[in-house]
């Protein structure tokens, strides 16, 4: 093992400016991968922030396997797991659109996610919030948060 030493002892003096190179960029790397690490779990931990403010608290969300539609009898399965565990639950659709402005003819497209959802079920589980006891919403009405 001794042997070892002396021969990185040797190497390290005959190219001491490589060797020293390779530390230092070596360092630069160990510390850019740490920085990415705590930026994404940083920015993660913000958008479940930003969720839990605008939508509350989601635990989970149920999607149908291998991009099949749930069936009847699977959403009484599970509305019943969850009542039987006490856990309140809004089921929604949420579908991706585009939005039309009456103003111009102009149609917005992109990643504007459009949530539908039961009024009455929401009320019942948040009775405290005006916008439920609201008549629903047409068709042609959406209700929008700009983050």
């Amino acid at each position: 093992m001794g042997i070892f030493w002396k021969m990185g002892a040797k190497n390290f003096s005959a190219q001491l400016r490589q060797t020293l190179l390779t530390v230092c960029i070596g360092s630069i790397g160990v510390i850019l991968i740490f920085s990415c690490y705590f930026v994404i779990s940083s920015i993660t931990y913000s958008k479940s922030l930003w969720e839990e403010k605008h939508f509350g608290v989601i635990g989970t969300e149920i999607y149908p396997r291998n991009g099949l539609e749930l069936t009847e009898a699977q959403i009484k399965k599970v509305k019943m797991r969850l009542q039987t565990r006490n856990i309140a639950s809004l089921p929604y659709m949420s579908q991706v659109v585009s939005v039309h402005s009456w103003s111009d003819a102009e149609a917005r497209e992109g990643s504007i996610v459009a949530l539908g959802f039961d009024f009455q079920h929401a009320l019942g589980l948040e009775p405290q919030q005006p916008l439920w006891s609201t008549d629903p919403l047409t068709t042609a009405e959406a209700i929008v948060s700009v983050p």
